[in-house]
């Protein structure tokens, strides 16, 4: 069998990352907190200037200034709606889209994953 792939070569080119900021402890032990995806707030101009949205999974979403400043409450706090699975590797908050003016109307769509005796 041929190798159906084209050589990769190197490019002289790297990635650097550093700390940028520590959220709030979302559980008392385990992984504090479970962060499952960074996604850019459109506009930036959501209260507080928070320009990134960063999801734990346990149904936090906390907004992240470009300085690394985090916000003093979460932008969105879904724990009260119940049904979010007990911690593990593909369970509770998996992803948000923020409506394209978010600063205003508020709107999102949250995607999770619950137990299945969960209330809707």
């Amino acid at each position: 069998m041929t190798d159906l792939l084209p050589l990769i070569r190197m490019s002289g080119h790297a990635v650097r990352a550093e700390p940028l900021a520590t959220l709030p402890a979302s559980a008392a032990s385990g992984p504090v907190p479970r962060i499952q995806q960074v996604a850019q707030v459109p506009g930036g101009d959501v209260p507080g200037g928070e320009v990134l949205a960063v999801l734990d999974t346990r149904g936090l979403v906390w907004g992240l200034s470009a300085e690394g400043v985090v916000s003093d409450a979460p932008l969105i706090d879904l724990r009260g709606a119940g049904g979010f699975a007990e911690p593990g590797p593909e369970a509770g908050l998996r992803s948000v889209a923020f409506h394209p003016d978010f600063a205003r109307e508020g709107r999102r769509a949250t995607a999770r994953s619950t137990s299945p005796t969960a209330r809707a």
